[in-house]
């Protein structure tokens, strides 16, 4: 058909929108020096843009093995690219280390409180200075700030002046999952975590929150406000003063957000923003978006009217494609998800790994599923194997009713038998009550 275009000129303008509206380019993986085949998750770029520090998981240079924790890591910028990240070894002890905020200078880390004795931890933050010791920072203090919560999934945002605390955690008035509030230094006093309301927190889980300087503009990530696919990242505008006021959610769109799990958005001061990912097959990585201010158009617009007409249709060449023997697919990784004491409830992070396992893996077979169910040695062996039983059905059932199909999938259930941590701290037990997940190739 020919295509014969007019143009009218709209008289209708748009009108001018009261919460900022932000672009972003096209999101672009970083480099093998940052990204594994561990995961990467929760990127910091500190303040310039000089240093990235990031959480990695199961890797087997984590302190304490590759099922340890989650360690901290960090990378200087090397002109425009990362140098090869390091392990920040004298902040990681094997627990769960994390980085959850970097004051202005970028010499002072906010750290979830994972050091204090177990006997006297609260959730909370503690702090450590860049120092010229040999260590290179200082003992860490903890922030008067404490925080409950009914269980270990929980995230912090601290903004760089120590003032404003926003809060991921399953509280009194969460609608679903986890949910966003918020703490503030009161002149040195903390007050009690505020939520922050219905058009923020959804049914689902809101996760990640990150509070640029103006204190007004918060990114999350949720999986209950629609969106590409499995979490993606959405950003809101405080409109008052009382943190419970906010614009509509608005998605931050398809240059960052995929059909997996986006999540873990910060931003530099030039507008370098980095996020998290398992858009790849398997585990998350860190990827990064230039980010800026959306500039809305109220001049009136042009419309372009098309009307077809038909004309002599040519007869075009028949092509023959090349055929081309593909290489096999890369089998998705080998996932560990982990439950709560004599629970075979899947928590909120399980089904978040489920999750990005079943879009790694939607349409293939060429593999085969096993699972193992695992428990820690407390209760007697007859309990602990029937736990370990309930555990790995729970996850083949998550699954099976994720579309993935039942004959991929085979289970077994160990009880206490082997164990991958033989201590009897809170740590070790947590590791051993598990579900492993291992692909194998099928043909």
């Amino acid at each position: 058909m020919k295509r014969l275009i007019f143009t009218l000129v709209g008289i209708i303008c748009t009108l001018q929108l009261s919460a900022q509206q932000f672009a972003f380019s096209t999101a672009e993986k970083l480099k093998e020096t940052v990204n594994t085949e561990a995961e990467e998750i929760n990127p910091r770029p500190s303040e310039d843009g000089s240093t990235l520090y990031f959480t990695r998981v199961f890797s087997k240079k984590n302190v304490g093995g590759q099922y340890a924790g989650q360690d901290i890591w960090y990378s200087p910028k090397a002109g425009n690219d990362w140098e090869t990240a390091k392990n920040l070894k004298v902040l990681n002890n094997g627990d769960n280390n994390a980085v959850v905020g970097i004051n202005h200078s970028g010499d002072k880390l906010y750290l979830i409180n994972n050091y204090t004795a177990h006997s006297e931890r609260e959730k909370g933050l503690v702090s450590t200075n860049k120092t010229d010791s040999r260590k290179g920072w200082s003992k860490f203090e903890q922030l008067p700030v404490l925080v409950q919560v009914p269980n270990d999934h929980y995230g912090f945002y601290l903004t760089p002046e120590e003032d404003v605390l926003i809060i991921s955690m399953m509280g009194e008035e969460s609608k679903g999952e986890e949910d966003l509030y918020v703490s503030l230094n009161k002149n040195g006093e903390w007050e009690q975590p505020r939520h922050l309301g219905s058009i923020v927190n959804s049914s689902g889980f809101e996760i990640s929150p990150f509070l640029l300087d103006d204190k007004k503009t918060l990114f999350f990530s949720s999986n209950g406000m629609g969106g590409k696919g499995d979490a993606d990242i959405f950003y809101t505008t405080r409109l008052d003063d009382t943190w419970t006021n906010w614009s509509t959610p608005q998605n931050a769109g398809g240059e960052i957000n995929s059909s997996a799990f986006d999540a873990y958005l910060a931003v530099s001061s030039e507008g370098q923003a980095y996020f998290s990912s398992n858009r790849g097959l398997g585990l998350s990585n860190i990827y990064k978006t230039k980010m800026s201010i959306k500039q809305e158009d109220a001049s009136p617009k042009e419309e372009e009217i098309v009307v077809e007409e038909p004309i002599e249709k040519k007869e075009e060449p028949i092509e023959v494609e090349e055929i081309k023997e593909e290489t096999p697919v890369p089998l998705p990784t080998d996932l560990i998800v982990y439950f709560d004491f004599e629970s075979d409830v899947l928590t909120s992070e399980a089904k978040r790994k489920l999750d990005g396992l079943i879009q790694s893996s939607a349409n293939r077979n060429d593999f085969l599923l096993e699972l193992e169910g695992h428990t820690d040695e407390r209760g007697t062996q007859e309990y602990n194997m029937d736990l370990s039983r309930r555990r790995v059905q729970k996850v083949r059932d998550y699954l099976v009713n994720k579309n993935l199909k039942n004959s991929t999938i085979s289970v077994s259930h160990k009880g206490e038998n082997e164990l991958v941590r033989t201590g009897k701290n809170s740590d070790d037990h947590k590791l051993n009550r598990r579900v492993e997940l291992v692909f194998k190739r099928s043909n």
